[in-house]
């Protein structure tokens, strides 16, 4: 494992997008910026989604809201590459590390929440298209950071224009009520 420090990432959390947790039209409203440090070059992650906010068929919240990723702190990502080993999403895919959720549960370097004695999936940043069905899901997230399938190639090349390996770990932050305009 290595750590890239020449690239780094923000996830920029619209305020809006929490209300997605109770209405899926406040989905897809968040950005995932890479930057490469060496060579200045960025590629952004649009209409990405980083709360919580999966539903029953009932149309009630199957993951409980607390397991979003908690904003305004730094955490890190590792990439695991696109392999089908690393993920049954397709593009790259990455473990999130050293982060804490809204319920004081601290993801560890495994992408997992230890104090979550239920659930045991990592916490990944992945796109929404399902290679064991061969299908596009919506942006359900049930605490991944999720990205549109559309930008994986695009996304993929950038990753090797910055030369991230599999193992190397990105250095980050979340960030959220911060206003990105004119």
């Amino acid at each position: 494992m290595s750590d890239k420090k020449d690239v780094t990432f923000k996830i920029i959390r619209d305020s809006r997008s929490r209300g997605s947790y109770k209405d899926k039209t406040l989905r897809q409203l968040d950005i995932i910026v890479f930057t490469n440090n060496v060579t200045g070059k960025t590629f952004t992650l649009y209409n990405s989604q980083t709360v919580v906010s999966n539903f029953k068929k009932d149309g009630n919240p199957k993951t409980d809201f607390t397991n979003t990723i908690r904003s305004n702190e730094d955490f890190t990502l590792q990439y695991l590459g696109n392999s089908p080993s690393s993920s049954r999403y397709k593009g790259p895919v990455f473990n999130v590390q050293n982060a804490n959720t809204d319920g004081l549960g601290i993801i560890n370097e495994n992408g997992v929440d230890e104090l979550d004695s239920i659930d045991l999936r990592p916490y990944r940043l992945h796109s929404n298209y399902d290679k064991n069905s061969n299908t596009i899901l919506p942006m359900a997230s049930d605490g991944c950071p999720m990205y549109p399938y559309e930008q994986i190639q695009d996304f993929e090349d950038f990753l090797n224009e910055s030369n991230i390996k599999p193992g190397d770990v990105i250095k980050g932050r979340i960030e959220e009520n911060v206003f990105y305009g004119p």
